[in-house]
């Protein structure tokens, strides 16, 4: 008798509700994850650029920009549970291939976080106190933090691309690879995402009425967006066989919130317009919505096949229930 496998469970909940609860939760843990690299991101910057400046400012600004990074990790590593739950229970064929053929990578996850936080913190403290050390601490921490992105957009990529799995578990990470591009591309629109979310966040959180930081995050955010036109472009060269017109739309719908956001910023006449709390939120779940709909239609072939093997098992095993049952009794 072969040796089975796979628990034959029912899902605790329907199947669009399962959908739903992904994408909320999904998208409050990307929100924060978002807000927590740009802000990781820009304080970095921002002493850096402080620091080549002769005299060097005070620092103290650029020090509660990067104090603010605690809050923003706490509720990114928090949120991160439910999502990660739910998308073991939605597509656990897709998700558990992947990690394991992620098997190293995916677990450098743990250190890397652990490393990029306290280094963060590090650096956070020294600001002001000792500057080359803040450096060290910032680099590396930063550093860090950014590999974190670049594993996890590498998975989905890959569990979004079911006939490239034998290859890669045969051959490993490739240059060559057809979605290596793809996975770059989604990389670097996941890193401009976090610079334009971070600036917004901090332009209204910590620069509202700050004549000389809100120009320069403005700037920043601006430029982040530009960016981010840029690079969708490129990544939506790479998924063009996969468009469908409900994925075609949100996407749509976002590039023209963007659009309206870039002009919004074009004039230098307000140091925060408000308009752009309505524009952001709604290229982010647009966006999100385009992302979530790709995925299920990519995972959606393999796991037919696969409820279609279990339910032939099911019926192979049915003679042997009883049986099983009375020895178990």
């Amino acid at each position: 008798m072969q040796q089975w496998t796979d628990l034959f469970l029912n899902k605790p909940l329907p199947e669009g509700w399962m959908q739903g609860l992904l994408f909320i939760t999904f998208g409050l843990h990307l929100l924060f994850v978002l807000l927590m690299l740009g802000t990781a991101i820009l304080s970095l910057l921002f002493f850096l650029r402080d620091l080549l400046r002769q005299p060097s400012p005070d620092q103290h600004w650029n020090e509660h920009v990067a104090h603010s990074h605690m809050g923003l990790k706490s509720l990114a590593v928090v949120l991160g549970v439910g999502p990660l739950l739910l998308m073991q229970i939605s597509h656990p064929h897709a998700f558990f291939t992947v990690t394991g053929l992620f098997s190293y990578v995916w677990l450098a996850i743990i250190p890397l976080l652990l490393t990029a936080f306290l280094l963060f913190d590090g650096f956070a403290h020294k600001l002001t106190t000792s500057a080359w050390l803040a450096l060290i601490c910032g680099l590396l921490g930063v550093a860090a933090l950014m590999t974190v992105p670049a594993i996890f957009t590498g998975a989905l990529t890959l569990m979004e691309r079911p006939a490239e799995w034998a290859d890669f578990a045969a051959r490993g990470f490739r240059f060559d690879a057809q979605w290596m591009p793809h996975w770059v591309l989604r990389y670097l629109h996941v890193l401009g995402a976090a610079v334009a979310f971070g600036a917004a966040f901090h332009l209204f959180f910590s620069a509202r009425n700050d004549k000389q930081k809100a120009p320069l995050l403005r700037k920043w955010l601006l430029g982040a967006l530009a960016a981010q036109a840029v690079i969708g472009l490129a990544l939506l060269a790479t998924i063009l066989p996969q468009l469908s017109v409900p994925v075609l739309s949100f996407i749509s719908l976002g590039a023209l919130a963007l659009g309206a956001a870039v002009w919004i910023l074009r004039p230098e006449t307000s140091t925060a317009d408000y308009r752009l709390l309505a524009l952001l939120p709604l290229i982010f779940v647009s966006m999100l919505l385009a992302r979530q709909l790709m995925q299920n239609e990519a995972l959606a072939p393999g796991e037919a096949e696969a409820k279609a093997q279990r339910e032939q098992r099911v019926q192979d095993l049915a003679p042997f229930s009883q049986k099983a049952l009375d020895a178990f009794a």
